[in-house]
């Protein structure tokens, strides 16, 4: 019978092939939206816009992923 790699064995495959998980995958592009539109989530220009979300969704998943709008927000 085949044996499934544990999971340290999987990251390390992921590292090399520099693939990584969908989490991962969600947490830079939420990231980058939120860069791309200086924190704002709602609206045109918004990061729910740019990923096609609707925003609730979008705030459930930064929550989920532990993602703070603050911290892409501009300063004055």
């Amino acid at each position: 019978a085949a044996r499934l790699p544990d999971a340290g064995q999987a990251a390390a495959a992921r590292a090399w092939r520099g693939i990584g998980t969908l989490e991962e995958a969600q947490r830079v592009r939420i990231s980058q939206a939120l860069g791309a539109s200086a924190g704002r989530i709602y609206g045109a220009g918004g990061a729910a816009e740019l990923l096609g979300l609707k925003p609730s969704t979008l705030q459930s998943k930064m929550k989920r992923l532990g993602i703070e709008r603050t911290a892409f927000a501009e300063r004055d």
